[in-house]
C-alpha cells in the first residue's frame, strides 16, 4: 500500500523523498506488525503530508509580514529570536515600498493572509499606517496582528477603529503569563474587531527550534516535515524568504553568537527583481539550501 502511495505520485515529485526517508520506512516496517492496519495508513500519511509540501499552489496561502526584531516578552527559544535581538523597527517607508510592490507583482490579490508580526508588532509606531497599507493594496485578503497581547488593553480608541476600518483581526498567541484574556476577548468584540487565538486555546508552554550549526542536514527531508514549507513564506526589506528562520537567524542569530549559517540567493526572492508571479509559487514549493539547519 505504502508503495503504491509513492508510485501515484507525479514522477517530477518522487525526488524529494530523500534516501533517509526511504532508509526509516524500511526499517520502520520492520519493527511493525503488517497486519495492523493503522500503522500502514499512519506511514502513508506521513509519506503523502511530506509530498504535499512540494505541490505547487496557485496562491500563498499566508505572507508573513515582518516589521520590527524586538519584543516585550523574553521567550527561550523564540523561532523569531526577538528574545535576543537589538530594538529594531522595519520603517514605514520600507513596508509601504514592499507591500506596493507585491501588490503589484500578485495584482493586488492571490494572497489569501497576511501575518503582520514581530517581534511585538503592537511595539511599531506605525502599525496602523501599515495596515491601511495592506488594505489598500489587498482589498479582498485576511490580516491578522499575531501579538503576546500585553499591550492590548492600553490600546486606545483610534487603534481599534483603525482595526475595524481596515477590516484587521487580531492573532492572539496564549502564553503562560497573567494576563486577562477573556477581558480582551471581550474587549475585541465589543469593538467588532475579529479575535482569534493562534493554533489552539490552550496556553503556548514551549518553543523548540533545533539548529543543526554544522548545516549538515537534507534540505528536501528538513522541507518535506517542516510544518510550514509551502504555506509561511515571509517578508522583510525587500525580500521574501521560505520561513522566519531562515531570515532571522541570518540576521540576528549569526550576529549574536558569532555564527556563520549561510545565506544563498536560492534562499530568498527579491522582490524587486523577480516580476513574474509563478515564480513565486514555485519557489514557496522548492526546498531552500537554508533547510540544511534545521
Amino acid at each position: 500500500e505504502i508503495a503504491d502511495t509513492i508510485e501515484n505520485f507525479p514522477d517530477e515529485k518522487k525526488w524529494y523523498i530523500s534516501d533517509k526517508l526511504f532508509m526509516e520506512l524500511k526499517y520502520g516496517l520492520i519493527g511493525h506488525d503488517l497486519g495492523v492496519k493503522s500503522d500502514i495508513d499512519q506511514m502513508k500519511n506521513e509519506i503523502i503530508y511530506g509530498y504535499q509540501r512540494f505541490i505547487q499552489r496557485p496562491c500563498y496561502e499566508l505572507l508573513i509580514v515582518d516589521i520590527l526584531d524586538h519584543c516585550n516578552l523574553r521567550c527561550k527559544g523564540c523561532d523569531h529570536f526577538a528574545c535576543i535581538a537589538d530594538p529594531y523597527f522595519v520603517s514605514f517607508e520600507t513596508v509601504k515600498s514592499d507591500i506596493e510592490r507585491i501588490g503589484k507583482v500578485f495584482k493586488g490579490d492571490y494572497i489569501m493572509q497576511f501575518g503582520v508580526m514581530g517581534g511585538e508588532p503592537l511595539l511599531h509606531p506605525d502599525l496602523l499606517d501599515i495596515l491601511k497599507v495592506i488594505r489598500k493594496n489587498f482589498p479582498n485578503a485576511r490580516i491578522s496582528v499575531y501579538t503576546n497581547g500585553l499591550l492590548l488593553k492600553k490600546q486606545k480608541e483610534d487603534f481599534w477603529k483603525g482595526l475595524r476600518e481596515n477590516n484587521v483581526g487580531i492573532m492572539h498567541t496564549r502564553y503562560p503569563i497573567p494576563l486577562d484574556f477573556d477581558g480582551i476577548a471581550e474587549k475585541a468584540r465589543s469593538e467588532n474587531v475579529t479575535y482569534d487565538y493562534y493554533q489552539f486555546n490552550g496556553e503556548k508552554e514551549l518553543f523548540k527550534k533545533v539548529i543543526n550549526l554544522k548545516g549538515s542536514g537534507d534540505p528536501v527531508e528538513s522541507f518535506a516535515k517542516c510544518h510550514i514549507s509551502n504555506y509561511g513564506n515571509f517578508l522583510m526589506e525587500g525580500k521574501i524568504y521560505g520561513c522566519p528562520f531562515s531570515c532571522l537567524s541570518n540576521r540576528i542569530f549569526n550576529t549574536k553568537f558569532n555564527q556563520h549559517l549561510r545565506m544563498t540567493e536560492q534562499d530568498y526572492i527579491d522582490i524587486y527583481k523577480e516580476d513574474d508571479m509563478e515564480n513565486y509559487f514555485k519557489f514557496s514549493a522548492r526546498p531552500k539550501f537554508y533547510c540544511r539547519y534545521c
